[in-house]
């Protein structure tokens, strides 16, 4: 059987860098360790190809001759019987229905794209004031300390609309308030405790 080295670096390009760097580790104790120890984190491990450093080209033709159409990764139990083997107490291999996480047969390049990165996370929100505190509707409250009388100011940043009552983590409750003063000029924001 020829080989397809085309295939195989696009085999290894689909593979996360973690994985890709199985191929470099020529000892094959350390090879061993290094892919259970990915596998232990989730990822797919194919024994033949990764482990044992066989071509992927010629494993997957041979996978196909013999009627697979996948394989267990390696953390999976093995297949107990080769496709179109039968009999009593055999659990029959059945094609159709792999298990989640196998390895798919396939020698169709297409079903090895290079691999893509997953997106960075999202860039966490604007840093909160010290004592804001998020409503669970997600309104931003900033309750300032009392300036007597029952009245706390509501600071910079608080986006909690007019008559909404927020419950701190001290347990009090707060109704929120503002006031746009006549002709459209400042604004009061203020919280009175209800509760």
């Amino acid at each position: 059987m020829d080989s397809n080295p085309a295939f195989d670096a696009a085999y290894w390009n689909s593979q996360p860098p973690p994985v890709q760097g199985l191929q470099n580790i020529d000892n094959d104790g350390q090879r061993q360790m290094a892919a259970q120890a990915l596998a232990q984190k989730g990822l797919m491990i194919d024994l033949a190809i990764m482990v044992w450093s066989w071509e992927p080209w010629k494993v997957m033709v041979l996978r196909q001759t013999y009627g697979y159409t996948w394989v267990p990764n390696m953390v999976q139990p093995a297949v107990t019987a080769a496709p179109g083997v039968t009999g009593y107490g055999i659990i029959p291999y059945d094609p159709n229905s792999p298990p989640p996480g196998s390895i798919k047969v396939s020698t169709n390049i297409a079903d090895y794209p290079a691999f893509i990165p997953p997106a960075p996370a999202p860039a966490p929100p604007a840093a909160l004031p010290i004592d804001a505190l998020v409503t669970p509707e997600g309104y931003v409250a900033v309750i300032g300390a009392t300036c007597g009388g029952g009245i706390f100011p509501a600071l910079a940043g608080d986006n909690v609309p007019n008559g909404f009552s927020v419950k701190a983590p001290d347990g009090h409750q707060y109704m929120r308030h503002f006031v746009q003063m006549f002709g459209g000029g400042a604004v009061e924001n203020w919280y009175t405790q209800v509760a």
